[in-house]
């Protein structure tokens, strides 16, 4: 019996790659093989033959052609691989309510091959209690799961096409390290990849499209997404209950109805420089803490980033354009929101409710009905943002405590509006350009200066006093030359600038 020297090599370059490329994952133990089992014409009439007969070390080649089977992998440091990788060889259950391989044993490898037909939920290829599993090169279809690793430790599911299977085209369940990466998947009904209480594991540089959601993981830490593209699902990556994560550099692109990226009772996460678009919630956080969501482009979502009942996280640097709501932030506290562009929303470019202890900063926002929509709100601070060409640029509705200085306000119908008892509220040291009308306020009295004196500097003199906002439609006079009107701003009857501006702070 003759095997290629092409054989050998073409398998020892996927294993070398694989473990370079995914750059993740604890190496695999390979040994070299001892000896080549040969099943096809000639050799062994069925792969569970050659297992039977093999050793540890000992590589079986399959020939091309159908195997109605179901193989049991119980010895250790065992390698399948298919004789021909244009014509691999198809392994079919024979029973479809058993596995097509079952790997009981550890340090086993499946590679080449064309696996399917196990239904009743069964799974075409299942670990259970084994490590160093290695699952490469395959197609894997028509089976309830595609790849399933049970209770394993550093397993690898790479370089596989993986379709059309029920549930999820690969399921991790109570596993530890392991890497699903630079697969392939394509209408697998529930799951691209699903994970249940898992540690440490990577999905990298996958393909996943036609499945209710994308990648789905539950009660796990440790856990990694990068460079994965995921189009045409419901949902594109779903975490929940997960401690110390990373969702990185994702291409999450869908016309649909679910989210984006979303994660509840997360802990520890960070989202950073994912691509979303066309999803009902481009990325959605609900009861979760200690998390970062940064430098991710959003578009054309209904509601771009949504934050709800969370606290501690850092909003920064993110660009989210043409939604309905840019970003909705609900029942929040002690978070902050800065440096983010916040562009075409039509309705709000922010709308915050019952927040406490937010910090909105450095943001630009622009072309909405309302820029900032305060519902409920207090003890926040609104600072040196942009905010351009608004029906509203800062709408309060009973929102008190509220620190708003060092915004630019500009091209807008109304600057600041304020009503239903939005009091107590500090606003200081503002920018009014160009607005049809720069304040209005019903029911609500605030403050329109700094809350105590400050120092400053006015054509080449230092100063001590009040600071107020600079208005591009004030005509009082400064007969002290101080940089203050001497006449307020009146805003209406129990609002009023004191301390109007002369000039731009």
């Amino acid at each position: 019996m003759r095997i290629k020297e092409a054989l050998i090599l073409s398998i020892l370059a996927i294993f070398f790659a694989t473990l370079m490329q995914t750059s993740a994952a604890a190496p695999l133990e390979v040994p070299l093989p001892s000896t080549y089992l040969y099943v096809g014409p000639g050799g062994f009439s069925t792969i569970q033959e050659a297992v039977d007969a093999a050793s540890p070390g000992d590589v079986i080649v399959v020939a091309p052609g159908i195997y109605h089977e179901n193989v049991e992998l119980y010895k250790e440091n065992i390698t399948i691989v298919s004789e021909n990788e244009s014509n691999p060889a198809m392994v079919v259950a024979a029973d479809p309510g058993l596995p097509v391989f079952y790997i009981t044993a550890n340090n086993v490898s499946i590679i080449l091959l064309h696996v399917t037909g196990a239904n009743n939920f069964s799974s075409a290829i299942l670990a259970e209690n084994v490590n160093f599993t290695a699952v490469m090169g395959n197609f894997i279809e028509n089976s309830t799961y595609g790849v399933n690793l049970v209770n394993c430790s550093y397993g690898q599911v790479v370089y596989n096409k993986i379709a059309n299977n029920e549930f999820a085209g690969v399921r991790l369940f109570h596993s530890m390290v392991a890497n699903v990466s630079c697969n392939y998947f394509w209408n697998n009904s529930l799951y691209g990849i699903y994970a249940y209480n898992v540690t440490t594991s990577w999905n990298i540089n996958n393909f996943i499209g036609l499945s209710d959601t994308g990648i789905k993981y539950v009660h796990s830490e440790g856990y990694q997404a990068l460079g994965n593209c995921i189009v045409n699902t419901t949902y594109g990556i779903a975490v929940s209950y997960l401690f110390y994560g990373d969702i990185l550099e994702n291409d999450v692109i869908s016309n649909s109805s679910g989210n984006g990226i979303s994660a509840t009772h997360a802990f520890y996460l960070g989202i950073y420089n994912n691509f979303v678009k066309d999803y009902f919630k481009g990325i959605y956080v609900s009861d979760s803490a200690m998390g970062t969501i940064a430098y991710n482009y959003i578009f054309e979502t209904e509601v771009g980033l949504s934050l709800r009942y969370s606290h501690h996280y850092s909003i920064e640097n993110n660009t989210i354009a043409w939604s309905e709501t840019a970003l909705y932030l609900t029942h929040c506290n002690t978070t902050s929101v800065q440096g983010n562009a916040l562009l075409q929303s039509c309705l709000r470019s922010i709308y915050a409710c019952e927040v406490q202890e937010v910090l909105f900063a450095r943001n630009q926002v622009n072309t909405s009905s309302c820029g900032f929509y305060l519902y409920f709100t207090n003890s926040c601070a609104v600072e040196e943002n942009v905010i351009f060409n608004h029906t509203s640029g800062i709408h309060l509705y009973n929102s008190t405590y509220l620190d708003i200085h060092g915004n630019c306000l500009l091209a807008c119908s109304i600057g600041i509006f304020a009503e239903a008892n939005s009091s107590y509220n500090f606003i200081f040291l503002n920018v009014f350009l160009n607005n049809s009308q720069h304040a209005l306020c019903y029911d609500s009295y605030n403050t329109w200066n700094t809350p105590e004196p400050v120092n400053y500097t006015y054509g080449d003199q230092n100063y001590t006093n009040f600071l107020g906002n600079y208005w591009d439609d004030y005509e009082g006079p400064d007969n002290n030359h101080d940089g203050i009107g001497d006449v307020p701003y009146l805003i209406e009857e129990h609002n009023a600038d004191n301390y109007p501006l002369m000039f731009i702070p």
